[in-house]
């Protein structure tokens, strides 16, 4: 029955916003898709700030007490939610995109620059996790960016 389908998509809709997800966030009272399209928006902004040519390039961000967190971060980053390799893994498949006769010194001749490497205890877990990720006939070096 025609009027019987109609009945139940209107149900369907509950919130009223004609998509047919009558699913509301119980922290703001939103429907969810009005609380996916605040999120994007707001996200959108943020994006279009950060490249802002008149935005400073330097931040400083206070990381006291969660630098474990972090860290885990930079090698796991499924962890955080992110569908990223880790940085170590990163450098792996860097290199291996590069010629073959290339490698031996690349793994060679690692820096790590930026910031992150200041983390605590964020060099000795770079340079143990690129060691486990490089091929065993290659020497492994990582060495910092000097200041």
């Amino acid at each position: 029955d025609a009027d019987a389908d109609a009945d139940a998509d209107a149900d369907a809709d509950a919130d009223g916003d004609g998509d047919g997800d009558s699913s509301v966030d119980s922290d703001t009272g939103e429907s969810r898709s009005a609380l996916k399209a605040r999120l994007l928006s707001e996200r959108s902004a943020r994006l279009a700030a950060l490249s802002d040519p008149g935005r400073s390039s330097h931040q400083t961000l206070d990381f006291t007490g969660h630098g474990p967190i972090v860290l885990e971060a930079y090698f796991n980053p499924s962890a955080a939610g992110c569908l990223e390799c880790g940085v170590h893994e990163a450098v792996k498949v860097s290199i291996d995109r590069c010629h073959e006769s290339l490698a031996s010194s690349l793994w060679a001749n690692i820096v790590v620059t930026g910031g992150g490497r200041k983390i605590p205890g964020m060099m000795e877990r770079f340079r143990e996790e690129v060691r486990r990720v490089a091929p065993a006939e290659y020497d492994v070096r990582v060495s910092e960016e000097e200041e």
